[in-house]
């Protein structure tokens, strides 16, 4: 595979399975990734107060949502031959579901890699496929995949971790 492809890639992969469950839009780097981050804030209800205080629990939440159009006969030419998107977004939709342990749920984490500039892991909030025209063989052949991610609470970093050339590369 062309090594500048391998640079523009992008890679969701649930790490709650084992083997764990990957999906790699090869070539297909996103037009805009969505960033925010929040404080940590909680709202403290307090005995005689008509009004609440609110308490800072300490740390930073970001959230990620990203967006990516796949043509199928794009995919097909990465994908080495004939590929069929439907394959393709069952295994992106399966990167959302939970491992269940007898009455223990397990919430999919999710590892996202952009190139050699974004690495998030966390929490999968929702995954969309929108499937739009043209369609071919009565079946639609375009489908935009839609993810949004809340990092995961019980990552724990230290100052020395979270600042490597930009905030983004924490893991």
């Amino acid at each position: 595979m062309n090594p500048t492809v391998n640079q523009h890639k992008v890679i969701l992969t649930n790490l709650t399975f084992d083997p764990p469950q990957s999906i790699t839009f090869y070539g297909l780097l996103p037009d805009e990734i969505a960033e925010t981050h929040t404080a940590n804030f909680q709202n403290m209800d307090i005995q005689s107060r008509s009004g609440q205080l609110w308490s800072y629990s300490g740390g930073n939440s970001r959230e990620l949502s990203i967006s990516i159009t796949v043509h199928e006969d794009y995919l097909a030419e990465y994908m080495g031959g004939k590929a069929d998107i439907r394959d393709y977004a069952a295994t992106f939709k399966a990167l959302t579901y939970p491992e269940y342990e007898g009455t223990k749920v397990k919430p999919p984490s999710i590892l996202l890699r952009v190139g050699s500039f974004i690495k998030f892991k966390g929490i999968c909030t929702s995954a969309t496929v929108t499937w739009k025209k043209p369609i071919r063989n009565d079946r639609y052949i375009v489908a935009d995949f839609n993810i949004n991610l809340v990092e995961a609470n019980s990552n724990a970093f230290a100052a020395s971790e979270i600042y490597v050339k930009d905030d983004l590369r924490r893991v």
